[in-house]
């Protein structure tokens, strides 16, 4: 199965606990990823979403805790995802190709231990505190990562 393009430019983000540097890095597809589960696709790819908080959510799910937030360098055109359970939450999609992203960002965020505790690993509870999650991120980051001003 090929994955579909999405046509609109945009910058995305990119999260990692690896520190790839503060310049401008060129990030490559990888078939395979720690935090990727492995009933998900085997195609190459890197994991992107349109927003801090989108992309939040989902390392909230794998259980990283210190993490480094990496915006692409221009806005890039990337693809829909399939065969990933929680994309409709995280607005997830793929780049395929080697690309360069930039630093934006680096934070502790101890969220999944909360998340773990409260789902027991129930998928439908999963999806619940994802949501639920996601609306606190969108409170506390603009979407570019920096902190809201109260």
């Amino acid at each position: 199965m090929n994955p579909r393009k999405d046509f609109v430019k945009r910058f995305y983000y990119h999260i990692t606990n690896e520190y790839l540097g503060n310049k401008i890095v060129t990030l490559s597809p990888r078939k395979f990823s720690p935090s990727r589960p492995v009933e998900e696709p085997k195609l190459s790819r890197l994991c992107v979403a349109p927003s801090v908080p989108h992309c939040l959510v989902s390392v909230a799910m794998c259980g990283e805790s210190k993490i480094h937030i990496y915006r692409t360098f221009n806005k890039v055109q990337a693809y829909y995802p399939y065969g990933v359970v929680d994309s409709h939450v995280t607005k997830e999609k793929w780049i395929l190709f080697p690309i360069k992203f930039i630093l934006v960002k680096e934070i502790s965020i101890p969220v999944h231990k909360f998340i773990q505790e409260f789902t027991h690993g129930i998928p439908d509870k999963i999806r619940e505190s994802q949501i639920f999650y996601l609306n606190i991120f969108k409170n506390i980051f603009n979407q570019d990562g920096s902190f809201k001003k109260k």
